[in-house]
């Protein structure tokens, strides 16, 4: 089996975030390994909050650096509250539908 060369991609301060990221990568072909998700019981209680760092493959860095860029631009602008196509209204500042787990789309 053939090794393949990681390299770090980003930090992130939640698991949230850090799934989100990987999902959005994966669905566009790029393989995502996490470091960091496990933390202790006390949480940051104790501990400080712990970085989530993420890998890809060193050959599709530049690419899935420019999705994240892409992400993080589109998180800067705020987001209204919205109607999802379920009919289910959904506060201001969140991207995804809490009934359907339907995506914001700006009109």
């Amino acid at each position: 089996m053939q090794e393949i060369e990681l390299a770090k991609l980003c930090e992130t301060e939640t698991e949230h975030e850090a799934l989100m990221v990987k999902a959005m990568l994966d669905e566009e072909g790029i393989k995502v390994m996490i470091k960091g998700l496990e933390s202790s019981a006390f949480g940051d209680a104790l501990d400080g909050a712990d970085w989530i760092e993420l890998f890809v493959p060193k050959q599709q860095l530049t690419d899935a650096k420019a999705l994240v860029d892409d992400i993080q631009s589109e998180d800067e602008a705020p987001i209204p509250a919205w109607t999802c196509e379920c009919g289910e209204d959904v506060d201001a500042g969140f991207f995804v539908c809490w009934s359907c787990q339907a995506e914001y789309k700006a009109e």
